[in-house]
This record gives structure tokens, C-alpha cells and sequence, in this order.
């Protein structure tokens, strides 16, 4: 088992928001097992893996975008069930959790219809709407720099703990991102009147920047689509060729990286014990299958 981590709270999202799943189902977030014990009833205080909340995370901010919809939402609880139960005494408390939360849900929905928004005027819905907008997206704002902060800090101790790892490209960062926004247009601008640059990249015969497909001849695992190629290796920050040994990030990031840099980043995980990971995004990173 790995050490306690708190389940993290929901990434910005362009997608709105319909309900809020951790809040209705009543998920802890103190990184154990949600199950008890029987017949004393205390909670069990077995600590889950990382990958386990990573995973219960992900799936918690996708149902926030769907419908509170009790059945609809019946094959995402029991998913998420069998992550935030620990495997080895309350897997069969699942059918009982999952009961439990569908009927969360819908207390939930019986408490917003009666409770429905007051309506407004003509002229106040106009002037309230747009103040909400206001208030929304500087909430997003302060939600996109909190993230951030997060990241930032992680790849910190990345870096603290594992120095061969000293490059993330920025393109991963969201509040660059927000910062690329402003300058687009008059970098857009500027690029329809200047030359064409040239590219520092080795011409070949093949696209380096292809989106790759998983190879599904004869690997049955459901991969993430692969990133294009950067032109650098994350991890030695030296160019990448197509001829070269890769090795790419099947379950998180999508990312390429050479496969003598992961294997040296796989030898530090081993060795201190450690599940082996991306080193980048952090995903569990599965056995190799040969998709390209």
C-alpha cells in the first residue's frame, strides 16, 4: 500500500458542470478504502494506491458532466466502487455502496425539483447573467492557477527527487496557456507578413508531428492517443528521430521519450520501491505491447 494522498479536487473544465459527485456521494477525501467493518461499523482506515485515486478522480470528474441520472449512472458506480473499496476485505460491500449513492442521487434530484431557481425579470436576468459570467470566469481563473500551483509544485519534487527528469513542456501548463491566449492574435498577425521560418528539425522522409495509432492487430489494452512527436526527449531534452528506440505513454500524457532515458527513470522507480510510473504525467505505466 502507498501513502496517504487526498483525493484531489476537479481540474477547470470547459464542459459544464451538472452536479457535484463528490459532494452527493459524501467521498472522503483522506486517500483510504470507504469501506467498514462489520458489526462495529468504523470505517476502514486501509490506505489506497495512487494509481487507484488517480483513476477514482478521473472518474469522478467525468460524471460531474453527465446527468444526475441514478441508472444512467449505475455502471460508473459500481466502477467506482470497486476503486475506492480495498481489494483485500470490502470488495463485496460494492452492491451496497453502490445502492446507497443511487439513492444520494436521488435525494439529490427530488431536493433541486423542489427547489427550483426563483424567476427573474427580463432586465434582471440580463444584468444577473452577465455578473454570474463575470463571477464564473474569475473563478475558473483562480481554479486554472490553483492547478497550476499543484503542478508546479509536483514537477518541483519530481525534479528534487529525480534529476535525470528536468524538462515538461510547457504546452502541459494551463496557465501558460492562459497567457498564449492574449498574444495569438497579434503573433497570428505577425506571421501572415513575416518569412517562413526555418525548422532546426533533420528533413526525413516521414512526418515527425503524425498522430499515432494504436496498433489493435494483437493488443486487446484501450491505449491514449499518442502525442506528436516534440522534437526533444523530456528527459534528456536530445532530438528524436523515428529510427531511434521510443517508448511512449500508453494510459496518461500520450508522450514519447527514448527508451534508454525511461529505462534509467524504470531502474530509480524499482529500486526505491515505487511503482513504475510516467515519469512526466505520473500514470501507471503498463507492461509493453508493442502499439505504436
Amino acid at each position: 500500500m502507498s501513502s496517504a494522498t487526498p483525493l484531489a479536487q476537479p481540474l477547470p473544465t470547459l464542459a459544464p458542470l451538472r452536479w457535484d459527485p463528490r459532494g452527493v456521494l459524501d467521498v472522503d477525501d483522506d486517500g483510504c478504502c470507504m469501506g467498514y467493518e462489520v458489526p462495529s461499523s468504523y470505517k476502514c482506515r486501509s490506505l489506497l494506491a495512487d494509481d487507484d485515486i488517480y483513476a477514482a478522480d478521473t472518474l469522478l470528474d467525468a460524471m460531474a458532466m453527465d446527468e444526475p441520472d441514478a441508472d444512467m449512472l449505475q455502471p460508473r458506480l459500481h466502477q467506482l466502487a470497486a476503486i475506492l473499496l480495498c481489494r483485500a476485505c470490502h470488495q463485496k460491500q460494492a452492491n451496497e455502496v453502490v445502492a446507497s449513492w443511487q439513492q444520494d442521487i436521488l435525494a439529490h434530484v427530488n431536493s433541486q425539483r423542489a427547489h427550483p431557481e426563483p424567476a427573474l425579470s427580463q432586465t434582471s436576468n440580463t444584468s444577473s447573467s452577465a455578473s454570474e459570467t463575470i463571477q464564473e470566469t474569475f473563478a475558473q481563473m483562480q481554479d486554472v492557477l490553483r492547478a497550476t500551483q499543484r503542478q508546479l509544485e509536483a514537477l518541483a519534487q519530481l525534479r528534487q527527487n529525480s534529476p535525470t527528469l528536468s524538462r515538461v513542456a510547457t504546452s502541459d501548463i494551463p496557465s501558460l496557456s492562459l497567457a498564449r491566449m492574449a498574444t495569438d492574435l497579434s503573433a497570428s498577425t505577425a506571421a501572415s507578413s513575416s518569412p517562413p521560418q526555418t525548422s532546426r528539425l533533420p528533413q526525413s522522409t516521414g512526418s515527425m508531428h503524425t498522430n499515432y495509432e494504436s496498433n489493435t492487430g494483437s493488443c486487446t489494452r484501450i491505449h491514449v492517443q499518442r502525442r506528436s512527436i516534440d522534437g526533444e526527449c523530456p528527459i534528456c531534452q536530445d532530438e528524436i528521430f523515428p529510427q531511434e528506440q521510443l517508448v511512449w505513454c500508453k494510459t496518461g500524457c500520450g508522450r514519447t521519450v527514448h527508451e534508454s532515458c525511461f529505462q534509467s527513470w524504470e531502474d530509480e522507480c524499482r529500486q526505491s520501491g515505487r511503482s513504475v510510473t510516467c515519469g512526466l504525467c505520473r500514470a501507471a505505466w503498463p507492461p509493453e505491447c508493442g502499439c505504436v
